[in-house]
């Protein structure tokens, strides 16, 4: 029989005894219950106030970050395959310091919003965490939007097959959009594009895009490098460009068979703006050199579905318009009050943005001058306005640009006004209402102009074939959404109804009239893939009222991201604007 038994001395001998015949004694350490690793001290963040950045901790993530249901994850490892996150290099010229740099609480906020404000994120955020050394390190957390760029149109009608586009809005994870479009031009020319814009050209917070489409009834093509002016504390910011389009302007012609013209334009501009004050409270001011070429045909035609066709009324047409030909000088300058609020769910269905909340205003006065064979004399002055006040529970925003020429005989031409007023009210985290109204206006306008109910940013939907049309023309909207409780991690799902009200006046462009007042009540169907994300898909369903004889049930799809512009203008308003002056020189974000 062997007996073993055992004791702890001190120091951990253990002296044994197997069977009384052999005794040892052993030096090895007693064995003590492990215990837990002590849990890592936890992080505590601070808020910029002077310290050191002593590290920087860039964290990328793909549009999906939860699981997502068994039936529905094959999307998760589509996006895994499919997609590249932004690279950390790509994010870390956007902060506004660096390692060694001191860290400022506008600092800090100012990039993250630089952040959120560019297309391809979904969200961004910047923290500060003491380092234990009287330093803080930075933790910079994004998530990217859907990169994938794709469209294809599909007809009931042979030939079924109409148009596709592919793209990446996200290239290699390089903040880089690359895309092209074919679509079928049916009796005209096919539609063939191309569009690249860099977000970081030469590896600076610079911007370079080029385009070039040959559409069925012209052809569009431009290009530009510019710095926008991201935050107050930036110094400087600039803008080359140049551009040119061919393009027919539709009129309506009451009753008779709607004709077009044909307009051509080139244009081009090189300017700059300063920083003069504190941010938060600072002016702008700068110059700028444009050029524009306008031409208008002499003869209107009908643009059928069998191809061109000579317009029979053509010697009616109003001889109102003629060639433009100026370079000028221009004066810039800017005032800024404002500060940025973020808000949840304003023009996104959940998603994130930053609205400007104070003051803002721009001026600019343009001289012509005799360079690049100019032979048109004159002034011209542009300004825009924004005021917005309120809280992420309720906002209320307004902006308005207008612009006007005078002729070197002292009379006035070619005046635009459009703009918004809009009011946000959110109670819930899952309701919201919009209230707004739109409006754009033109006077003596110098190129083809006319204002309808059909434009699809500016008008009413269910009114596409509407024979109404003016030179002035305001809408108001009122919109009411409901979310309900999310039942899957792929999207956010909403709903809407909504119900516009419009009146177009006749003022002094062809073929136009005084409107009654025409209306439209619809519901909508609204999609945000993936979630939070700020681009908004919807699918509207308006039914027209007010007695319009072309007024008709209308179903209409689109999807774009609204936060990052105030006011939209309308493709009818813009095309008859001056094109050599970017809405960039007083769109700060």
């Amino acid at each position: 029989m062997t007996v073993r038994l055992g004791a702890r001395g001190r120091g951990g001998r253990r002296l044994a005894l197997v069977g009384g015949v052999c005794a040892s004694v052993s030096f090895v350490p007693a064995l003590r219950a492990q215990d837990p690793p002590a849990p890592p001290a936890p992080r505590v963040p601070v808020t910029c106030s002077g310290q050191t950045v002593s590290n920087i901790v860039v964290l990328t993530q793909p549009p999906y970050t939860d699981k997502l249901p068994a039936s529905l994850d094959f999307v998760r490892r589509a996006m895994v395959e499919l997609h590249a996150n932004t690279r950390d290099e790509v994010v870390r010229r956007f902060m506004l310091f660096g390692v060694g740099d001191t860290c400022t609480e506008i600092a800090r906020q100012e990039s993250e919003r630089i952040l959120r404000v560019q297309p391809f994120l979904v969200d961004a955020r910047v923290r500060a965490f003491d380092d234990g050394a009287g330093g803080v390190e930075l933790e910079v957390e994004t998530r990217d939007e859907f990169s994938v760029v794709g469209d294809v149109r599909i007809n009931g009608q042979s030939p079924m097959f109409r148009g596709l586009t592919l793209g990446e809005s996200n290239l290699a994870g390089r903040g880089v959009y690359a895309a092209a479009q074919w679509r079928d031009g049916l009796a005209y020319d096919d539609l063939v594009g191309v569009r690249f814009v860099d977000h970081q050209f030469l590896g600076q917070r610079n911007v370079a895009r080029l385009f070039a489409t040959r559409a069925p009834l012209g052809h569009e093509f431009g290009g530009e490098v510019l710095r926008p002016y991201y935050t107050d504390l930036q110094q400087v910011a600039w803008r080359v460009g140049y551009g040119g389009t061919r393009d027919f302007v539709r009129f309506v012609r009451g009753a008779d068979e709607g004709t077009a013209v044909a307009l051509r334009r080139t244009f081009g501009d090189i300017g700059a703006v300063w920083r003069v004050g504190e941010p938060g409270r600072l002016r702008l001011v700068g110059a700028s050199l444009t050029r524009e070429r306008s031409e208008v045909d002499s003869r209107p035609v009908f643009l059928t579905r069998e191809g061109f066709r000579d317009d029979s009324l053509a010697a009616s047409f109003p001889s109102m318009y003629r060639p433009a030909d100026v370079t000028r000088f221009n004066a810039l300058l800017g005032v800024r009050r404002l500060s940025f609020m973020r808000v949840e769910g304003f023009d996104a269905l959940t998603g994130v943005q930053d609205v400007p909340v104070g003051l803002q205003g721009a001026l600019m006065v343009g001289r012509s001058v005799p360079l690049f064979g100019s032979r048109d004399n004159d002034w011209f002055v542009r300004h825009g306005l924004y005021a917005g006040v309120g809280s992420p529970r309720s906002f209320v925003g307004v902006e308005t640009i207008s612009e006007a020429r005078r002729n070197d005989d002292g009379a006035w031409d070619g005046i635009m006004s459009s703009g918004r007023l809009a009011w946000y009210y959110k109670p819930w985290r899952n309701q919201l209402t919009t209230a707004s109204l739109d409006w754009g206006a033109g006077w003596s306008v110098r190129v083809p102009y006319q204002l309808s109910f059909a434009d699809p940013m500016g008008g009413l939907i269910g009114y596409r074939r509407s024979r109404l049309a003016g030179a002035h023309r305001a809408v108001m909207r009122l919109e009411q959404r409901w979310l309900p409780s999310p039942r899957t991690t792929i999207g956010d799902l909403g709903f809407a109804f909504f119900a516009d009200v419009g009146r177009l006046w006749a003022g002094d462009v062809p073929y136009a009239m005084d409107s009654p007042v025409r209306a439209t009540v619809g519901v909508g169907i609204l999609a945000a893939v993936p979630r939070r994300s700020r681009r908004l898909w919807r699918v509207d369903f308006g039914f027209p009222l007010g007695g319009d004889p072309n007024g008709a049930f209308e179903v209409r799809f689109r999807g774009a991201d609204f936060t990052r512009i105030f006011s939209r203008e309308s493709r009818d308003v813009e095309q008859a604007r001056e094109r050599s002056l970017p809405r960039s020189l007083f769109t700060w974000p």
